[in-house]
């Protein structure tokens, strides 16, 4: 029974092959699986949930590969330790395109989910934490003017972070200008094993918070506050 599945193709169209990614859902010792600029090839990356022996799973620019992370249910990719889905028809995927600045709590509280028990992932997208931005078609979305420098962009990225073994998330702009955290765990009790590496490095995290235009706001604002904090 084959134990690694690699397929990569210059043009989208690897050799010829096409067909539907569910048809490897039948490979129970399948361990490794590698598909880089496979068009051809189409189908729901959930279909493959149920592999028990899958411990990498690497797509990349797999654009008819499609799901939805925050449909990934604990028991599912029960030995999975490497994520990468760059590049698909996947939402979840960095750089997502959220149609609302409250659809990143949804989204990250699911990576979260995924991310954790029952079997945590070691490395997710070469050890970066999810990333998604505001779709410029959004209603929440506004330019800032041709003029403004990045620094007084709004915050429209949202990225998760990590902080000891605490999780959540946060807006920010290009130029590093970041909102509050949104936090999706609670503070670690003072029993736990990591709870004094926490605090410093929550403290570092805060003192840099200090110098953002963006202190105190946990989600972008909105365009009349942001004209406000950028005196524009």
């Amino acid at each position: 029974n084959l134990r690694e599945f690699r397929l990569q193709a210059r043009n989208g169209n690897a050799a010829g092959v096409i067909g539907n990614v569910s048809s490897l859902s039948t490979l129970q010792k399948l361990t490794y699986l590698r598909m880089d600029c496979v068009s051809s090839v189409e189908g729901n990356v959930l279909s493959l949930a149920e592999l028990p022996s899958l411990s990498l799973m690497d797509l990349r620019n797999c654009s008819n590969i499609s799901g939805d992370v925050q449909d990934i249910e604990p028991h599912h990719f029960p030995s999975l330790k490497i994520l990468k889905i760059e590049a698909t028809g996947i939402y979840g995927r960095p750089g997502t395109q959220l149609m609302s600045i409250n659809d990143a709590s949804v989204l990250f509280a699911a990576w979260r989910r995924v991310i954790s028990q029952p079997r945590p992932l070691s490395t997710i997208e070469g050890g970066k934490l999810p990333w998604a931005e505001l779709d410029k078609s959004s209603p929440d979305y506004y330019e800032p003017g041709r003029w403004t420098v990045f620094a007084r962009h709004p915050p429209f990225t949202a990225a998760m972070i990590r902080v000891g073994q605490r999780f959540g998330y946060r807006w920010r702009n290009k130029s590093g200008q970041a909102c509050d955290v949104c936090w999706l765990d609670p503070e670690p009790s003072s029993d736990d094993v990591d709870h004094e590496t926490y605090w410093v490095s929550l403290y570092q995290l805060e003192r840099a918070q200090l110098r953002s235009i963006y202190k105190g706001h946990n989600r972008p604002p909105s365009q009349e506050e942001w004209q406000q904090i950028a005196r524009i």
